[in-house]
């Protein structure tokens, strides 16, 4: 496991995360600008499974429990004397996958990858074709104004539970690195993802981010990042939220939140914030 699913998670609780006061209030802070110049983005769940120590509670090696919370009762304890467990290194994800979601050359200015303004006629022509793919990408390819991501973490992540990982500080060696690597490297002039290469000494830079449940990293999307593999016994679950400055012209924004509207779940209430940052305030008139 890693990234949950190819599309965005539409479901009411990933919805309430994604309006939830204090994290909006967190991106706030961060762009310098105020919810109504700020878009939520639209992404997906991770999920690193345990690789140590899983238990077996029926002595079957090819079941797992049912549910993370799922635990032996104590009536089967008592008949087989032991729990028994075993390790699965294979279910370990990649360890080398540190990347950025952008184009870092653009990104860095180089005079031979220009600038990229997302036009807004491909904007909504991909929206309307395949809205998860849109919202998942969504800014990434804009070099024009500042990106940041987040990742919301539902459970306690220690370093062996395969937690984030970033080169802090990279931001301000982007064009430095460029410079260096331009011609060390073959990169599309347009791209929205770019892996580093194997053997870099930014490898050697990283720095895990071990936190709490309930933490919320934000993070420059100029830093190289990725997940370390889980080497434990404990599942390592989180959303990945962000947010965006707003764009586009008022019919691109009225086709955005059309979108966001029809697939969102239908359980779903969204809060003034939410209608703010959803854009749907524009559907139901409760703003300008």
């Amino acid at each position: 496991m890693g990234i949950l699913g190819n599309g965005v998670c539409w479901k009411k609780q990933a919805m309430e995360n994604r309006q939830n006061e204090k994290i909006v209030q967190c991106f706030e802070l961060l762009y310098g600008m105020g919810r109504d110049q700020l878009w939520s983005g639209f992404s997906r769940y991770g999920c690193m499974q345990p690789t140590r120590g899983i238990p077996v509670p029926y002595y079957n090696e090819h079941s797992f429990p049912k549910s993370i919370l799922e635990t032996v009762p104590s009536s089967i304890l008592s008949m087989v004397g032991s729990l028994k467990t075993i390790d699965r290194e294979d279910l370990q994800t990649r360890s080398e996958w540190l990347h950025w979601d952008l184009n870092p050359f653009a990104s860095a200015g180089l005079d031979d990858y220009p600038m990229e303004f997302e036009n807004e006629i491909d904007m909504k022509e991909t929206l309307l074709r395949n809205p998860d793919y849109y919202f998942i990408l969504e800014n990434n390819a804009n070099t024009t104004v500042p990106r940041m991501q987040g990742i919301l973490s539902f459970t306690d992540c220690r370093e062996q539970d395969g937690g984030f990982v970033c080169v802090p500080g990279f931001h301000n060696h982007i064009k430095e690195y460029a410079e260096k690597m331009r011609h060390q490297l073959e990169v599309p002039t347009h791209c929205t993802f770019f892996q580093v290469p194997k053997g870099d000494s930014l490898f050697e830079q990283c720095q895990q981010v071990p936190v709490k449940a309930g933490s919320l990293i934000i993070f420059n999307s100029l830093l190289p990042h990725a997940n370390m593999p889980n080497r434990s016994e404990r599942f390592r679950l989180n959303q990945y939220i962000k947010m965006v400055p707003k764009k586009g012209s008022l019919d691109f924004k009225l086709a955005r939140a059309l979108i966001i509207d029809t697939m969102k779940d239908k359980s779903f209430v969204p809060s003034e914030t939410g209608n703010t940052i959803f854009g749907l305030d524009l559907l139901y008139g409760m703003n300008d």
